[in-house]
């Protein structure tokens, strides 16, 4: 199976006139602020308990560049690396084509494999990030039975002119230059934030799957790539709002070998994306409109030889796609009830080498939401129906509701929702082994959500605040879809099995503060337990783990922050997973743990300052498996400066 990479490269130039005559004052944003609008689906039906966001510090100062290194320590996720630049991920035991990735509302996963490559998002694409686990991630249609990870744009409409030109240099030969721009007033607002990279790979690592584990180096692993993500947001006058955003990304990877292999790697994957939308917004008295259009283009090659001198490729694969999505939707609100309607109409297209054809596909969609607030209690409810080629899918379902108390110390929901995956196109039209006639997997998801915070505690020492989240959840999937050999090399997709996810998610984030700063300690426990209910053909492996699902992990941080420093400790453990659905305990993965250290500098001089950041990375040297046979890095330092300017003025409007 092969995973895609997306990639780009373009130029940005624009300015900003009439700004309005105020004193502008220098302030540091320590945190994202909150999300009005989530693409053309409102927020409406997400439980603010499950769902998870991040503020620019730790994606700053933890020196991650790119949204698997924040998620993998603090999210409530699962990302297998691939130890080759390549991530994916998953979410609540979940396979990883059942993970929707938005931008601005726009799903970037791949149509061949339904899968995102989670490295390819720079922590310069969105400056908010939002991990929405809940039932209402159903809204969002196909592929959500663990979650949804929304990267999200945020427009303030006040006067700002923000740039930052940063550059990292880390071990194994890797370089990587940003600059990011956010230049705007009340009326236009521009973000532009562009990054090259260059990173050769090449770690040293234990070879344990050869005689004698020797210690090897990893080699043909460089990747070479650029992006940029532009938006122009417009604020017609106050009932009306046009949003414009453009992403290109490029991308050359070559692809080592795996573990305990003598042959060098010939393989090489090339990709390129370009993803854009625009957005208009009207706003009525008491209601509003949501209308928008977008475009992705996806470019793929992957080339293979069958020993590094040949000029003959032995694997020569194409694919071209296209997708032009569009959407209406309208909310009302009366008193203490909201409605929202609405519809999409997409259409897809993929010329795949493979497919022996260019694929076309027409997909619909109708979405109707209420949300009832009355006292203490909150009940949001859900009904959306697909069209899609193929078997009939049945209208899905969503229910949530929520009690808080009157001083807002402790929240409590339950909910419930249908979910449901259609087969991605390789599962269909692959040549040879694809099965068109494939159902879709289909299931639901349940769970109890709990929130306890002080911050409305009467009479709370303000210096000390504590939030403790713990939410219960179970996944039931039928029809799930797994390629089996059928003869030979050819492959073939079937509906095999119904499996179960059930498990908790503990969160506890307790922040003190200082006369000149703040101490945080974050605590992160996942227990998730992921087994095969059937097998339609395979009796012997009912009740046993599904492989890659580990059912304990941790993620820790501490941090100290003020204005002049910050640093911190993260934490990861890992429980062992078994790599087959057997269960056998000798290819089984064992444990591990990793730990990181960083620490940056802040130098203030209005309106201008410099951070110097230094991250080290695995800082045991733990030798480790997140994927059978694919090597991990071992300790590794990032080197990192960014000088940035900063003049900042909050509208009174």
């Amino acid at each position: 199976m092969k995973y895609c990479y997306c990639i780009f490269f373009v130029f940005y130039f624009g300015k900003i006139f009439a700004q309005d005559a105020k004193e502008d004052s220098i302030i540091i944003q320590d945190t994202i602020p909150t999300v009005e609008i989530l693409s053309y689906r409102n927020p409406l039906y997400i439980g603010e308990s499950d769902t998870y966001v991040f503020d620019s510090v730790r994606r700053q100062f933890f020196g991650i560049q790119n949204i698997a290194d924040l998620l993998q320590h603090t999210g409530p996720v699962l990302i297998n690396n691939y130890g080759t630049g390549i991530s994916t991920i998953s979410i609540r035991g979940t396979n990883d084509d059942h993970t929707l990735v938005l931008w601005n509302g726009i799903p970037v996963n791949s149509i061949s494999l339904g899968t995102m490559d989670i490295s390819l998002l720079s922590t310069e694409a969105a400056p908010s990030l939002l991990v929405i686990t809940n039932a209402g991630a159903n809204i969002f249609g196909s592929g959500t039975f663990g979650g949804v990870v929304a990267l999200m744009d945020n427009t303030s409409w006040n006067n700002q002119q923000k740039v930052s030109l940063r550059t990292d240099l880390s071990g194994f030969n890797g370089y990587r230059g940003a600059i990011n721009a956010y230049v705007g007033n009340s009326k236009i607002q521009l973000r532009s934030n562009s990054f090259y990279e260059n990173n050769k790979g090449d770690f040293t690592y234990t070879n344990i799957y050869k005689f004698g584990q020797p210690l090897d180096t990893l080699d043909h692993n460089t990747v070479e790539q650029a992006a940029t993500v532009n938006t122009l947001n417009w604020n017609i006058n106050s009932k009306n709002n046009l949003y414009v955003g453009n992403w290109f990304q490029w991308k050359e990877k070559d692809i080592p070998s795996i573990m305990g292999s003598y042959q060098p790697s010939s393989k090489f994957q090339k990709d390129m994306a370009v993803r854009s939308f625009i957005k208009y917004t009207h706003h009525f008295k008491s209601a509003d409109l949501y209308v928008s259009t977008a475009h992705i283009y996806d470019y793929l090659v992957y080339t293979d030889k069958l020993a590094p001198a040949d000029t003959f490729l032995f694997i020569n694969s194409n694919l071209k796609a296209n997708r032009l999505l569009n959407s209406v939707s309208y909310r009302q609100q009366f008193n203490h009830t909201q409605f929202n309607t609405g519809t999409e109409l997409n259409y897809v297209q993929a010329d795949v080498s493979e497919y022996g054809k260019i694929i076309r596909e027409f997909q619909g969609a109708f979405f109707v939401g209420m949300i009832h607030t009355y006292k203490i209690l909150e009940i949001n409810a859900t009904v959306r129906q697909d069209i899609r080629p193929g078997k009939y899918i049945r209208p899905m379902f969503g229910f949530t509701a929520q009690v808080t108390t009157k001083k807002r110390i402790y929240k409590v929901g339950i909910s419930y929702s249908d979910k449901y995956h259609a087969p991605d196109f390789n599962d269909k039209y692959w040549t040879p082994g694809g099965n068109p006639d494939l159902l879709p997997e289909k299931g639901f998801t349940a769970e109890l959500s709990q929130e306890v915070s002080t911050d409305h505690i009467r009479n709370h020492n303000e210096k000390n605040k504590a939030d403790f989240c713990l939410n219960f959840y179970f996944s039931k999937i039928k029809d799930e879809i797994i390629w089996k050999p059928v003869t030979g090399l050819v492959w073939s997709p079937e509906n095999m099995q119904s499996v179960l996810h059930y498990g908790t998610e503990t969160q506890v984030v307790f922040t003190h503060s200082l006369k000149e700063g703040n101490i945080e300690l974050q605590l992160l426990y996942l227990y998730n337990r992921s087994v095969i209910r059937k097998n339609y053909k395979d009796n012997s492996i009912q009740n046993n783990i599904i492989a890659y699902k580990p059912q304990h992990i941790v993620k820790s941080n501490f941090q100290y922050h003020n204005k002049y420093f910050t640093g911190g400790i993260n934490y990861i453990f890992t429980s062992k997973r078994y790599t087959d659905n057997e269960n056998i305990e000798a290819f089984a993965l064992k444990q591990y743990s990793l730990l990181d250290l960083y620490a940056g500098f802040s130098i203030p001089a209005n309106p201008f300052g410099i951070d110097v950041l230094v991250r080290v990375s695995n800082l045991l040297n733990t030798s480790y498996q997140s994927i059978r046979s694919y090597a991990q890095p071992g300790r590794n330092i990032t080197f990192s400066i960014i000088l940035n300017f900063n003049k900042y003025h909050q509208n009174e409007n």
